[in-house]
């Protein structure tokens, strides 16, 4: 339990940062990244108001996974897992660590977006890959009925 709030309080601060960034990038630079390709060249730029919907793209995907972590069961539609307390467990840490993994990759993209840093596929790869691996892991520790 400790760790899921660890979990939830790193994925705010990202989010705090992704906003605060955002807000920065927009006043200071003329413009932004808007796309890169597979292998992380710049393919196109454009207006620095746009750097703003990062973190409101963070902000939605939070408040969506935070409220399918008050009820993980209603992310299940095809309806085989049981209903335990272990699986609603499982669900809820798998969600959290989903939910801190997409907001450290929005915050990357922000800052990459801004010019801060290059754009680096690996990170993007691995981050995605990880989510993977997490969601393979739990779906194999589920109960199914």
């Amino acid at each position: 339990m400790k760790i899921t709030k660890t979990l939830n309080i790193i994925a705010i601060l990202f989010l705090i940062a992704n906003v605060g960034l955002a807000i920065f990038i927009a006043l200071h630079n003329s413009s932004i990244i808007l796309h890169w390709d597979f292998l992380g060249h710049v393919t196109h730029h454009g207006e620095q108001q746009f750097i703003l919907v990062f973190p409101l793209v963070s902000c939605l995907v939070y408040a969506i996974l935070r409220w399918y972590i008050k009820d993980p069961y209603k992310i299940n539609h095809v309806g085989s897992i049981s209903k335990t307390e272990r699986n609603k467990q499982l669900l809820r840490n798998y969600l959290v660590v989903v939910s801190v993994g997409i907001t450290a990759l929005l915050l990357y993209v922000t800052i990459c977006s801004g010019g801060l840093l290059l754009m680096s596929p690996f990170v993007v790869y691995t981050t995605i890959g990880i989510l993977i691996v997490s969601y393979t892991y739990t779906r194999g520790r589920l109960e199914r009925v």
